[in-house]
């Protein structure tokens, strides 16, 4: 991990480098590397905590693998509240909400990769 360091110079960003690490992470889906890479700029956009922006912002240039998140304490203080909501109304949804759920999550997922591949050409 190669998060800024006061004195440090800080490392050049590598779109490329964080392209490849978003889609290894989803397996090549560009939809999901899109949407993962969306999340983490909603993250850096909205976070409250110093470490966890500088974090998502070395992620997003390319600086950081994404697997760095799983192991920051920044990120876990401010994602466990959040899973434990979202576990709590998933609980509550019938089997029927679920795969609603599900299916309009894959069409969302599609539209992204879609969008992707009709930006590159």
């Amino acid at each position: 991990m190669t998060l800024s360091e006061p004195g440090v110079p800080e490392a050049p960003p590598d779109p490329e480098a964080a392209e490849r690490h978003f889609l290894h992470l989803t397996h090549g889906d560009q939809g999901a590397a899109r949407h993962f890479r969306d999340s983490l700029e909603s993250i850096r956009d909205t976070a409250d905590d110093p470490q966890l922006t500088t974090l998502v912002e070395d992620i997003l240039a390319g600086r950081t693998p994404p697997r760095a998140l799983v192991s920051s304490a920044a990120f876990n203080r401010a994602v466990a509240p959040r899973l434990a909501q979202v576990s709590e109304r998933l609980n509550r949804l019938d089997p029927a909400q679920r795969a609603q759920l599900v299916e309009q999550g894959r069409r969302e997922l599609a539209e992204l990769g879609e969008k992707d591949e009709d930006e590159a050409t």
